[in-house]
Order: structure tokens, then C-alpha cells, then sequence
């Protein structure tokens, strides 16, 4: 599916709205919270999103995490749903979505899966990095729990190559024989192991890169300075270029035209006709990049290295 600039545009404000709620209860409850990833990128490079981005991503300490969920249950406005992996079935990555009731955005990954499919921005929790010996087991660990219950909830998943393949086999043998509370309790535990030790590294399992570009310092969530991002002001790392550099390295340099494109692969698109009507921010202009309103359609596709 294509998406149209419209429709693109709208989508973004769309996501927006929900990030600006979102940002209200966190500063009523005290709870931390960054914007992370493409969107720390897209108030770095172009003041707002990225033109051809398509979410936001927020980061937050697990401790920062958990009073999040617990806020977001009971004050969140009626608009909006909390969707936690660890309280949804039909999710398995460990993180949380808050959508927005009557919409509607399938992507090719989880078009096999159930649950709420609403217009979404992603909440990521961060937990603490073992140091020493144990860094490496932890990981593996991490990653044979993190794919099979992808399997178990029904996402498509790319083999790959043969060797892929094979490496594959006993994790979905492992999927047909343990329960879904089962998996995530397990998981869930050896996530969340070493956040009563010391550490300065923090890793986002649920993140959509690799364990690389996901762990992050420490003092780049904690540590924050609010930047506009189209019409408000939200918190990023105070190092955002240090922060940038680790996940893009030269950010400030565009992609290719040809790789300017969505990041995640939409097939179903619908808005809720009775929502307000959204006004696109009277923004100045923003280089490098497109300002609102004036940007290149492109096809939905995967993500480049370089957004």
C-alpha cells in the first residue's frame, strides 16, 4: 500500500496528538520519558518528523516504565488505549503501544495477528546492561526468547538464509511446547534481571534495531532537554548529537532520494471520521528536508540504515 502525502501527513498528526497526551500525563505523574530513535533524528535534522517517517518512538527507564502502565491504565483519555505486551496475547515484543480507538493501521508484519490494530506510537522500556562475563550469555538469551514468542503471536518473521533457517528449528519447536504466560514470565525475568546491580548501559530489547544501536548510556534518558518538535516541545537527549552519531553515525547527511521512504510496510489505513479535524502546525521553514505539506510521495518499504 501507498501511501499518499496526505494521508502520510495525516498520519503523523495523528500520531502527534496521541504523543502530546501521552507527554501530559507523563509530566503530571513525574514519570521521564525521551523521544528516541527516528524521532530524536527528526527534531534534530528537520525540526518535527522526518518527511517520510511514519511513527514516534519514545524511551523511558524501566522504573519510569512501570508508573507509566499503571498511570496510563486509569488516566489516559477515553480516545486512547494502553496496550501492554505483557497484559496482550496477540503481542510479543516487550514493549508498549498507546492507540488511538476507532482508526485503523495494519503493518505487513502483524497483519496475521490479533489484538488492537489502532493508529499507534511506541513506548520502550530500558533495562540495565550486565557488565563482564555475563553480557554475552544475557544476549543470547535475549534473542532466543525475543524471536520465539514472535513466532507464538503470529508475526511474520524472514528466515533468511539457510543457516537462519536451521538456527530457527528448535526455537519453534521451543514455541509449540511452552504456553504464552509461560514465555513472557520467563522472559520478562531475564530482562529485567540486572536492574538492581549498578550500571551506566541500558538496552531496549523490545527496540526495532539490534542490540548494538539499542543500548544506549544511561545518562542519554536521564539527562534531557526539551527541543520543538512541530508545534510542542519534548524532551531528547541533552547529548543528542553524541546520542544521534551512536544510532545513524553521520545523521546530518540524507539518504538517498530512493530510500526516503516509510519505515514500516502498511497494508490497512483508515482514520475515525468523527475525530477533530487536524490542522498541520504553521511551522517555519526546516533544513535539510521538506517542511509540511510539500513532500515527495514514496511507496511504503523497509528501513533504511540511514533515515
Amino acid at each position: 500500500m501507498q501511501l499518499s502525502d496526505e494521508d502520510r501527513r495525516k498520519l503523523q498528526l495523528t500520531e502527534l496528538r496521541i504523543a502530546k497526551d501521552v507527554a501530559g500525563l507523563c509530566e503530571q505523574h513525574g514519570i521521564r520519558y525521551a523521544l528516541i530513535g527516528g524521532s530524536a533524528l527528526g527534531i534534530r535534522r528537520h525540526g518535527g518528523f522526518i518527511p517520510w517517517d511514519d511513527d514516534i518512538d519514545i524511551g523511558m527507564l524501566r522504573s519510569d516504565f512501570d508508573r507509566f502502565i499503571e498511570a496510563a491504565r486509569d488516566n489516559l483519555p477515553d480516545h486512547l488505549y494502553v496496550q501492554h505486551w505483557l497484559d496482550d496475547p496477540h503481542m510479543g515484543a516487550p514493549f508498549a503501544k498507546v492507540r488511538l480507538n476507532g482508526t485503523r493501521l495494519v503493518e505487513a508484519t502483524s497483519m496475521d495477528t490479533g489484538g488492537h490494530k489502532g493508529i499507534s506510537i511506541d513506548i520502550f522500556p530500558f533495562d540495565n546492561v550486565p557488565s563482564g562475563f555475563r553480557e554475552l550469555p544475557w544476549k543470547l538469551q535475549l534473542l532466543f526468547w525475543k524471536r520465539l514468542l514472535r513466532y507464538k503471536t503470529g508475526y511474520t518473521m524472514r528466515s533468511g538464509s539457510t543457516l537462519r533457517y536451521l538456527a530457527d528449528l528448535p526455537i519453534r519447536a521451543a514455541a509449540r511446547l511452552i504456553s504464552m504466560q509461560s514465555a513472557k514470565r520467563h522472559f520478562q525475568g531475564l530482562i529485567t534481571r540486572f536492574n538492581d546491580r549498578p550500571s551506566d548501559r541500558v538496552l531496549a530489547v523490545g527496540g526495532a534495531y539490534d542490540f548494538t544501536r539499542d543500548m544506549l548510556k544511561k545518562t542519554w534518558l536521564t539527562d534531557v532537554t526539551k527541543r520543538r518538535f512541530e508545534d510542542r516541545d519534548f524532551p531528547c537527549p541533552t547529548q543528542i548529537d553524541d546520542y544521534l552519531t551512536h544510532m545513524y553515525g553521520n545523521f546530518m547527511t540524507l539518504p538517498p532520494v530512493a530510500e526516503r521512504s516509510n519505515k514500516h510496510t502498511i497494508v490497512d489505513l483508515s482514520f475515525d471520521p468523527d475525530a477533530p479535524q487536524l490542522t498541520d502546525p504553521d511551522l517555519p521553514e526546516r533544513a535539510p528536508g521538506a517542511r509540511p505539506g510539500r513532500r515527495k510521495r514514496h511507496p511504503a518499504a523497509a528501513s533504511s540504515s540511514r533515515p
